[in-house]
């Protein structure tokens, strides 16, 4: 009787062991998710490009945008400089009309291409359009699982997802320190109404376009879904 009873008590822990275990087992931690998050390699978010497009504009008969060329050009000159573009001969381009205004006239213009090379990209234009150089400046870096919900075998993963700044973005930003203390010299009603994506014929738009590091830092939050399956937890979608 008592070996009885000492067997049942035996059996009883050892069942209590496996469901505490098993429980443990099904939760999903957050070390385990980020593990599956950075296994498949797929982060939300798209890499930070800037687009420079060619040809720059030189000289010619836009008017008040004299400020605006020499930042452009500025940068651009230090981006040869720096081996990541090569500027090609000028050439004089005739002016029709510039936002709405007939200005006439031809200008002076000087195109540039991509020297290849990890970031740096050229992408061919329609004829007569010019071509863009793009400069990946940073790409989508997990940061840390900020939380998870859990519902038997479905769990929902929050997590913090920066912009991690490329080799070329280090290596240019000590180039462009100067550009962009200049930026404010610029009248803000200007800047406004002039600032494009596109580093080209308008106000310099890297005054709005370069990314600081503290913006790159800063978290967007994103959401992923995992299922547990007999084999452990895997990440959906």
């Amino acid at each position: 009787m008592r070996y009885t009873h000492r067997k049942i008590a035996i059996l009883v822990v050892a069942s209590l062991c496996a469901l505490l275990f098993s429980c443990g087992h099904n939760q999903l931690d957050r070390e385990t998710a980020e593990k599956l998050i950075r296994e498949k390699n797929q982060l939300p978010g798209a890499p930070l490009v800037l687009v420079l497009h060619s040809p720059a504009w030189v000289a010619g008969t836009r008017p008040g945008a004299d400020a605006t060329r020499q930042s452009n050009l500025g940068f651009l000159e230090n981006l040869a400089k720096a081996g990541v573009i090569r500027w090609q001969p000028e050439a004089r381009v005739p002016v029709g009309f510039v936002n709405g205004s007939y200005v006439g006239g031809a200008e002076t213009v000087r195109p540039f291409e991509a020297i290849s090379q990890e970031g740096v990209v050229q992408r061919h234009g329609r004829p007569f359009e010019g071509d863009d150089v793009l400069l990946t400046l940073a790409v989508p870096e997990l940061k840390e699982v900020t939380g998870i919900s859990q519902q038997e075998a479905a769990a929902m993963a929050e997590v913090g997802v920066d912009l991690k700044p490329t080799p070329l973005y280090d290596r240019l930003q000590p180039l462009i320190v100067d550009i962009l203390a200049r930026c404010g010299g610029l009248p803000s009603d200007y800047l406004a109404n002039h600032v494009t994506d596109q580093l080209n014929f308008a106000v310099p738009a890297i005054c709005r376009s370069w990314p600081t590091k503290e913006r790159l830092a800063s978290s967007r939050i994103f959401r992923f879904r995992f299922q547990k399956y007999d084999d452990g937890w895997r990440l959906e979608g």
